[in-house]
């Protein structure tokens, strides 16, 4: 009978948890956590009182004791394993722990940890090729081919300034204000690494890490600090 009611109490509880998880929208990243914890401790109780707790912890040896015998060989190829999701996260336009920002002709990635800084040409004679394999010759076809256009070029020199100086430098052009203008609430998260339903806590030590990466003073450039800028203002207002 004792089982009984515990199981009947654990049934409740994660019905009561469902329902306040769903409540108001989509979970954040720190909600889905914290239940998914909660509902890891209810599974433990219910194994238990169920006498199957031994296979469970079983089950974790030998996948620790396994762990053990295939992370040197993973980490043989942690950098190929970089590269690969690292690419595939800029080529989805953001996401946490890196900034995007797009203009007609160009898909520009920020590496928060690493401060690297690449992109992707998005149409073109040179569509598809990253900006890091282009050879000198290519990146001055390249700011060619985005004269015109002020987004392009500003983007494209941000990049040669912080990345390609020491080969050859883009002409310069006049960096918007540091504020102002107008901006989505989509380009700002892309720009500051954010997910959707970040608070302002999030927003504002995602623009003090940024901004303390990409001040001209450290290497950035007047136009991707104003973007950071009015990023955090488009947060903020809304």
């Amino acid at each position: 009978m004792t089982k009984l009611i515990l199981l009947l109490a654990i049934v409740l509880a994660v019905w009561l948890s469902w329902k306040q998880l769903t409540r108001g929208g989509p979970p954040d990243r720190a909600t889905l956590i914290r239940y998914g914890m909660i509902g890891g401790g209810v599974l433990l109780v219910v194994l238990m009182l169920t006498g199957r707790a031994h296979a469970l912890f079983g089950a974790i040896g030998a996948a620790l004791a396994m762990g053990v015998r295939v992370l040197p060989q993973l980490l043989r190829y942690a950098p190929m394993l970089q590269k690969l999701f690292g690419g595939a996260l800029g080529a989805s336009g953001g996401g946490q722990g890196q900034s995007a920002v797009s203009s007609r002709s160009l898909h520009m990635t920020l590496d928060h940890d690493s401060g690297r800084m690449d992109g992707t040409v998005s149409q073109g004679a040179l569509a598809g090729r990253s900006l890091s394999s282009l050879s000198v010759a290519e990146l001055q076809q390249l700011w060619s081919a985005c004269e015109g256009d002020v987004e392009d070029m500003r983007l494209l020199q941000a990049y040669v300034q912080r990345e390609r100086a020491s080969e050859w430098q883009a002409p310069g052009v006049d960096a918007p204000p540091a504020t102002g203008g107008l901006m989505t609430e989509k380009e700002a998260l892309a720009i500051l690494g954010l997910d959707a339903g970040a608070d302002q806590e999030a927003v504002t030590a995602a623009h003090r890490r940024l901004i303390s990466k990409m001040h001209p003073d450290k290497g950035g450039s007047d136009y991707l600090a104003s973007r950071i800028n009015l990023a955090k203002e488009t947060l903020k207002q809304g």
